[in-house]
């Protein structure tokens, strides 16, 4: 976890919330091999945001970087949801996907360990407007950071949420949105 300059917890700092990337409203359970898991919900990381949040939340998945640049500058905060999916790491190969793979890596994470690109271009055109972004990070393992981590505030590592309530309660939300105090 990171926290530059105390900018967790949000509460009462802020009245708009952008939460921006693709993952922020999947559901991401994990790997599809044999860790697969079939809860009985799920609950995004995007819907818990919601559930805790009583400031206006606007959510975008990414798709144009100069409207990333420009949610960023008219909120109060933002929220980079990025990492990886289990199509994108995790011992199960997708039958439609195995040109992707490389088999000495068995399948998983054929980029190495830094995030997706374009997750990459969605810090750093959030960080041309701001470097108080909240990043929080989805995957079952680890991601290099040295590219983007001193452009961003804060950093949490949610790994596979999937039915935890990660922004709701005691869990990471209630840390970035006010309800628990980092020390």
């Amino acid at each position: 976890m990171r926290n530059q300059n105390g900018i967790l917890p949000l509460s009462g700092r802020c009245h708009k919330i952008v939460v921006i990337g693709r993952l922020a409203d999947e559901d991401v359970t994990g790997d599809r091999g044999s860790s697969q898991v079939y809860p009985p919900y799920q609950v995004t990381i995007l819907q818990g945001i919601l559930e805790q949040a009583g400031q206006e939340v606007i959510y975008y998945r990414g798709e144009s970087l100069s409207h990333c640049k420009r949610l960023a500058k008219e909120a109060d905060a933002v929220i980079v949801v990025a990492g990886n999916s289990a199509a994108e790491e995790g011992e199960y190969v997708y039958a439609d996907m195995e040109e992707l793979y490389v088999k000495s890596m068995g399948g998983d994470r054929t980029q190495g360990i830094t995030l997706p690109a374009h997750d990459r271009e969605i810090l750093s055109a959030v960080a041309q407007i701001r470097q108080d972004a909240i990043v929080v990070l989805v995957g079952g393992s680890s991601f290099t950071m040295e590219d983007w981590i001193g452009q961003t505030g804060a950093l949490l590592m949610a790994y596979y949420p999937g039915m935890y309530r990660f922004f709701a309660g005691t869990d990471s939300s209630a840390k970035c949105l006010g309800n628990f105090n980092l020390g």
